[in-house]
């Protein structure tokens, strides 16, 4: 990725088959080429997150995404904080969110 892109994962304490939540999240992110990647508890933190980089994808550690999603969400979005979480972490303050499943096919909701 040529711009600078990092993630925000929306932590969870729960696992799924054995696996830590956070833990798949930061795997994800990572398959996706991005090498930086922040924690939070709150979603509210997100403008500190959001200065450091160019792209802030935005995952809860419970959003079922490919990497391969995660790649083509940020090449489409652009600049600026892309929320890939399930429900939206805070209502109409991201500047962009892909809701459409067609338009991102390797996102389940």
């Amino acid at each position: 990725m040529n711009t600078k892109v990092a993630a925000l994962i929306l932590v969870d304490h729960a696992s799924f088959l054995g696996m830590d939540l956070n833990d798949r999240a930061v795997m994800i992110a990572r398959r996706a080429g991005i090498e930086r990647v922040y924690f939070s508890g709150r979603p509210a933190q997100i403008e500190e997150y959001a200065a450091r980089v160019d792209t802030l994808v935005v995952l809860d550690a419970r959003t079922i995404v490919e990497p391969k999603g995660v790649r083509e969400a940020v090449a489409r979005a652009g600049k600026g904080v892309l929320d890939l979480t399930a429900e939206g972490a805070i209502a109409g303050r991201f500047s962009r969110r892909i809701d459409d499943p067609l338009e991102i096919p390797a996102i389940e909701r």
